[in-house]
């Protein structure tokens, strides 16, 4: 096998995961098997790796009684030829099919942030749900409240259209912590 070797282009192939260079032997005339009824084999293929200490990394058999062992060896790297090959990291890079979106997003990350918005409103509509509205005008002896049903119910008519401004204000639900509650003030202006 020595003379079909070429030692500046040696043999590879995927070891651990990664594409290397080896140097394989080939012992014959081992014990008969009793399967073919001829010597066994083995292939001993050799691997550099840097951080081994000689040892085997894999043994396996390929057929009847026809053996590869894999062994990671450092006194192999010396030798520029089987120097482990360098990983090449390709980029990846993703674009949109909405030209109007500047960075894509993935699916799952899109429906997991609608799912977040509307949990979020859910909790926040059931923190502030508004109990019967009421109208309020600040003058002395004038109060207008509106019911459910939207209709005005008017203690005094004779305001007049001396009024530029009108509060309205609104009862909040009590919120579901004890965080200080918020109230919600709406100014209109009549002109």
């Amino acid at each position: 096998d020595d003379k079909n070797f070429d030692e500046r282009n040696p043999p590879k192939r995927k070891i651990n995961n990664k594409e290397q260079p080896y140097y394989p032997i080939t012992y014959r005339q081992g014990t008969v098997c009793d399967l073919t009824g001829k010597p066994r084999n083995t292939i001993v293929i050799y691997a550099c790796d840097p951080d081994a200490r000689d040892q085997i990394f894999s043994f396996a058999e390929t057929a009847s009684c026809t053996y590869e062992m894999i062994v990671f060896t450092k006194q192999l790297c010396s030798h520029p030829s089987f120097q482990p090959l360098s990983t090449i990291n390709h980029e990846i890079v993703c674009y949109s099919k909405d030209p109007h979106k500047e960075y894509p997003k993935p699916k799952q990350l899109l429906q997991l942030e609608r799912e977040n918005a509307a949990t979020l409103e859910k909790e926040y509509k059931s923190t502030i749900q508004l109990d019967k509205p009421s109208i309020h005008i600040e003058k002395p002896s004038v109060h207008i409240d509106i019911d459910e049903e939207g209709n005005e119910e008017d203690e005094n008519e004779d305001y007049g259209d001396e009024f530029d401004t009108v509060l309205i204000t609104a009862k909040q639900a009590p919120p579901k912590s004890d965080s200080l509650q918020h109230s919600r003030l709406i100014f209109l202006d009549d002109n």
